[in-house]
C-alpha cells in the first residue's frame, strides 16, 4: 500500500521542524510504515502529488535520506532521479540501502526525536545505518564516533552513516 500517511507527515514534519511527527506514540514510524513496513510503499512524491501536495523543493533529499534508509518499500520519482543527475545523493542513498542489507521489514530503532532532531538506528543484514535529520546538531550519546560509523552521506539538515563492521 502506498504509505500517504507517510509522505504527509514526513512533508509536514519537515516543513514545520516538527520531527516529534515522525514517531506515534509507541515509538514506532509514523504510517503504515510503522504497523506493516513490509507492506508499506514509502515515497516522497508521485505524478499525482506533485501537482497538488508537493514535497518541499528544498527538503526533497531529507525525504530520500529518510525513506531509503528505513524500513518499507521505498519507491522513487523519476524527476528527482534526473535531477539528481542519476549518480548523486539519491543514488549513494540507495547504494547504502543495498549495502547495508536494509529490508523492508528492517528492524528501527528511534534513538532521539523531538522539534528540531530525529536520530535513528536500522538495522540492516550486513551493517547498520544511523540517521540523523533535523537543523539540531546535538545527537547525545546517538553521536557516531569515527571508529564504529562512517559517515557515508549528508546534505542541508541530514546525515547518515554506515557502521564499520
Amino acid at each position: 500500500a502506498f504509505d500517504f500517511t507517510l509522505k504527509g507527515v514526513l512533508q509536514e514534519a519537515i516543513s514545520r521542524c516538527e520531527y516529534r511527527r515522525l514517531v506515534d506514540n509507541r515509538g514506532r514510524a509514523s504510517g503504515v510504515n510503522g504497523w506493516w513496513p513490509a507492506r508499506a510503499v514509502t515515497f516522497v512524491e508521485n505524478h499525482d502529488t506533485i501537482r497538488h501536495w508537493p514535497f518541499p523543493e528544498h527538503a526533497v533529499e531529507q525525504g530520500y535520506a529518510y525513506i531509503l534508509s528505513h524500513p518499507g518499500i521505498p519507491c522513487l520519482f523519476w524527476t528527482h532521479m534526473i535531477a539528481d543527475g542519476g549518480g548523486g545523493k539519491i543514488a549513494r542513498l540507495m547504494d547504502l540501502r543495498r549495502k547495508a542489507g536494509i529490508r523492508a521489514d528492517a528492524k528501527l530503532d528511534v534513538i532521539r526525536c523531538n522539534d528540531s532532531i530525529y536520530v535513528a538506528k536500522v538495522h540492516g543484514t550486513v551493517s547498520d545505518v544511523l540517521v540523523k535529520l533535523g537543523p539540531a546538531f546535538d545527537m547525545g550519546y546517538a553521536a557516531p564516533d569515527s571508529h564504529s560509523w562512517e559517515l557515508w552521506s549528508c546534505g542541508k539538515d541530514w546525515a547518515v552513516w554506515k557502521s564499520k563492521n
